[in-house]
């Protein structure tokens, strides 16, 4: 009897305790796999966002190159800039050509109010002979200014603002003035405009003046397009077309001064004829 009993008992002692803790293990490894992936995804989405802000970054900054005039070295404040007023001739005999006797100058009278006080503009000849194939039409032309030049000649001329009356200098803080129909009649009597002292300048954005490399402080303009008087403008303060626009340089002084020299020129071989320059004291080109 003995020897029965004892084997029954020493089998059943062998049973599964190994599968049950294998299984636990394996369920968990899993749900951390999970987990990476998603993190990897959130990654891409944030990297997607900072290329969308760089490409807004380049837009802006192709906004930063000036598009409506081209030659500006420095560009008025429009609000605070003086324009002259309509110019009224009491002396027209510049380089004593007449065709007025008396003071060799053209005197614009009370061209502009300066802190209350009324201004001349004073137009001599500086230090050029001075030559016109039509003196009598220096003067005016409509509400413009205007001074003719014989062709194959040059000029510089000395703009000077003057208290009404006399001689004595009137300094203008900050002003303008624009030089109209700067075309020609032919290749070979090409204009030419050029003026001292100035800030800056500007032409219209689809120019037809060509810039010419000067001296420090000067702004110089040539034609480069023929022309007729058909398509001159007639008053400053009138809505100007393309064209004329296009025919113009505006001269900005943006430091007081109380005169400045403009040098007037057609090219080619002297001739009996000429071309008659116009200008206005307003910043036709910059404060459209």
């Amino acid at each position: 009897t003995t020897t029965t009993t004892t084997t029954t008992t020493t089998t059943t002692t062998t049973t599964t305790t190994t599968t049950t803790t294998t299984t636990t293990t394996t369920t968990t490894t899993t749900t951390t796999t999970t987990t990476t992936t998603t993190t990897t995804t959130t990654t891409r989405r944030t990297t997607r966002t900072t290329t969308r802000t760089t490409t807004t970054k380049t837009t802006t900054t192709t906004t930063t190159e000036p598009l409506t005039t081209t030659t500006t070295t420095t560009t008025p404040d429009c609000a605070k800039i003086l324009t002259l007023n309509s110019l009224v001739v009491s002396q027209n005999n510049l380089g004593g050509l007449g065709p007025d006797s008396g003071p060799e100058e053209i005197r614009y009278q009370a061209a502009a109010t300066v802190e209350g006080q009324s201004v001349d503009l004073v137009v001599t000849v500086a230090s050029s002979d001075y030559q016109a194939h039509s003196p009598k039409l220096n003067g005016v032309k409509g509400k413009f200014g205007q001074i003719n030049v014989k062709d194959g000649t040059s000029v510089d001329l000395k703009f000077q603002y003057v208290l009404s009356g006399t001689n004595k200098p009137i300094k203008l803080r900050k002003f303008s003035i624009t030089i109209y129909d700067i075309d020609h009649q032919n290749d070979r009597k090409r204009a030419m405009v050029k003026a001292c002292g100035v800030s800056g300048a500007n032409t219209f954005k689809t120019t037809s003046v060509e810039e010419i490399e000067t001296e420090p402080g000067c702004k110089m303009f040539k034609s480069t397009r023929e022309g007729a008087s058909e398509n001159n403008p007639n008053d400053p303060s009138v809505a100007l077309t393309d064209e004329q626009l296009e025919n113009s340089a505006s001269f900005y002084f943006g430091k007081p001064t109380s005169e400045f020299v403009v040098t007037m020129a057609v090219e080619g071989p002297v001739k009996p004829s000429g071309r008659s320059f116009m200008f206005a004291g307003v910043p036709a080109i910059p404060c459209l």
